[in-house]
């Protein structure tokens, strides 16, 4: 009966999670929810980057989603099977693994370069295949990982082994994520009551009480830290919920940074960590240090560990191969800081600065830029809610909405036509280019390029809908998915040229301007095609001339 209760209640609040994507309209089905929430919390993916990863619908080969992680050294590719129960009855079965056989024909159609792909593989599918056959025709070997996505149970084991091994001869990853993953990595937040103790090192700790700020710093062993960061139920996965005020997030166990943490952890040297890893810093309300004992205790009210996630997961990982044998790491040592303290702005600009060294999201950083505050009162006044940090959450009555990342890329587009530079330099708009692109921005125009924006949307998901149903589609409604900044800055340009045209018709002759050039350079893959600034160059010096476009341009409404 407890299972069942908590099957409930983990079952209620993601579905909670997923219909509240589908009224901000970040997805346009449910059944693409799981894919959203599993690639935006455990890879940081922005909207685009998923978007683009969707392949299901028909001769999708069994695979629903492709996403490419150019984080890294290596690019890793992670491919996604995905279930989504609409009743919770159904939910408690194990995930079927009926369509996991396609996967093998996935890969032979992925090495057989003799094959039509658009015979075999719809337009999207087909894209991914061109993308991952160049990462394996370069220098590049990337790591390849399976996933079972579901809001339900996994797999029974025995059913999925054959496959599984078949796989794994090839040196792919078969990997399970469902409803008690989805909610602990989404959902699961701190709880402001719950207090979490850890003892420090033998070698004590240093208390600090200066400035109306007290803390500690220390030594932790590797045991004390499994204790605070593995789950209060299931002690052999750890508790993402400990890292929520951390900017970066939890990345999972994958990446290069991780692999190199786990190595020194696991060497014989490992009694040199402390002095070969940055540690952790640790944020806490309120709390207690009693150092009476050999080994002083800490008690600490709503803890979150702000810096040092990856650093945690690789001690988590080594400890379970080790099957939690902590003899292996006697002698490692993680230092850590610990600080008191209840207001919200210092927490984050701990966390900002504590992680600024590493790869932080630059758009964490510019979240609580003055440029940004002002952005977001600009548009409040006229019915936008601007949306300043990941993951904030947002009234689910709200009419109008418009994301920071986005908003850089509609200025990119619209006001500076450089749409390229929206899907090949998104990492860019925080950074090095974050003056030039928020210091133009004008509301009247962020209005405008918002509207067309989400005409655009409008009619990519009219046309996805539209290929699922009949599995046909025309190559100009490709660029509908893959080139709407492009279309968006085209729309830009034809809406000075010609007055008071309408929202579909600027839309339609914008995908027709791609096409042609599209059929000039000879159909070059998509992904590379939109990436391209030599493309994006020309798309907005073409001339648009009248005659081209006779059909499309009433003569009343040209000057």
């Amino acid at each position: 009966m407890k299972y069942k209760d908590a099957h409930h209640q983990d079952f209620s609040l993601l579905k909670t999670k997923q219909t509240a994507l589908l009224q901000q309209g970040r997805i346009s089905d449910i059944c693409e929810s799981l894919i959203f929430l599993f690639l935006c919390h455990k890879f940081s993916a922005e909207d685009d980057a998923i978007q683009e990863a969707y392949t299901d619908g028909g001769n999708d080969l069994g695979i629903d989603a492709i996403y490419i992680d150019y984080r890294p050294v290596e690019p890793a590719i992670h491919i996604i099977q995905s279930k989504q129960y609409n009743s919770e009855p159904k939910s408690r079965n194990p995930f079927k693994i009926s369509g996991l056989d396609k996967m093998t024909k996935f890969f032979d159609v992925l090495k057989n370069k003799n094959l039509e792909l658009d015979k075999v593989a719809n337009f999207k599918l087909a894209e991914k295949i061109r993308e991952i056959r160049d990462l394996l025709d370069g220098k590049y070997f990337p790591d390849f990982f399976v996933w079972l996505l579901s809001n339900g149970c996994p797999p029974i084991e025995h059913e999925i082994k054959a496959t599984s091994n078949k796989l794994e001869n090839d040196d792919i990853q078969i990997c399970d994520f469902h409803l008690v993953d989805f909610v602990n990595l989404c959902i699961n937040k701190r709880n402001s009551q719950e207090v979490r103790v850890f003892r420090a090192r033998e070698s004590g700790v240093l208390k600090i009480d200066k400035f109306g700020m007290s803390g500690a710093m220390g030594l932790i062993s590797a045991y004390e830290l499994y204790l605070l960061t593995r789950m209060r139920g299931d002690h052999e996965k750890i508790d993402t919920s400990v890292f929520d005020l951390n900017v970066r997030g939890f990345l999972g166990f994958n990446g290069e940074i991780n692999r190199d943490i786990y190595k020194t952890a696991t060497s014989s040297q490992n009694k040199f960590f402390w002095a070969l890893n940055n540690g952790i810093t640790i944020v806490a309300t309120d709390g207690k240090i009693i150092t009476q004992s050999d080994q002083p205790k800490i008690q600490a009210k709503n803890l979150s560990i702000v810096n040092g996630a990856q650093t945690c997961a690789a001690l988590f990982d080594a400890a379970t191969h080790y099957n939690f044998d902590f003899s292996v790491f006697k002698e490692l040592s993680v230092p850590f800081r610990l600080y008191f303290t209840n207001d919200p702005t210092l927490i984050e600009q701990i966390s900002i600065s504590t992680n600024s060294q590493n790869r932080v999201n630059r758009r964490d950083l510019k979240a609580n830029d003055e440029k940004q505050k002002e952005i977001a009162k600009i548009l409040k006044t006229l019915g936008v809610t601007y949306v300043r940090k990941r993951g904030e959450i947002i009234d689910p009555d709200s009419d109008k909405v418009l994301d920071a990342m986005r908003a850089g890329q509609i200025i990119l587009s619209y006001q500076l036509r450089e749409p390229d530079r929206s899907k090949r330099e998104s990492d860019h708009i925080f950074g090095r280019s974050y003056h030039k692109i928020f210091g133009v921005f004008n509301a009247t125009k962020m209005l405008r390029g918002m509207v067309l924006y989400n005409r655009i949307l409008s009619s990519r998901e009219r046309v996805q809908g539209e290929t699922k149903i009949t599995g046909k589609f025309r190559i100009e409604d490709r660029f509908i998915t893959y080139g709407s900044y492009h279309i968006l800055a085209l729309c830009g340009i034809l809406e000075e040229q010609y007055k008071d045209l309408p929202d579909e018709t600027l839309i339609k002759i914008s995908q027709e301007i791609i096409l042609r050039l599209h059929e000039k350079k000879g159909y070059p893959a998509l992904y590379k095609f939109f990436r391209d600034k030599d493309v994006s160059d020309e798309l907005m010096g073409l001339p648009i001339q009248r005659d081209l476009f006779e059909h499309m341009l009433p003569d009343a409404e040209v000057h």
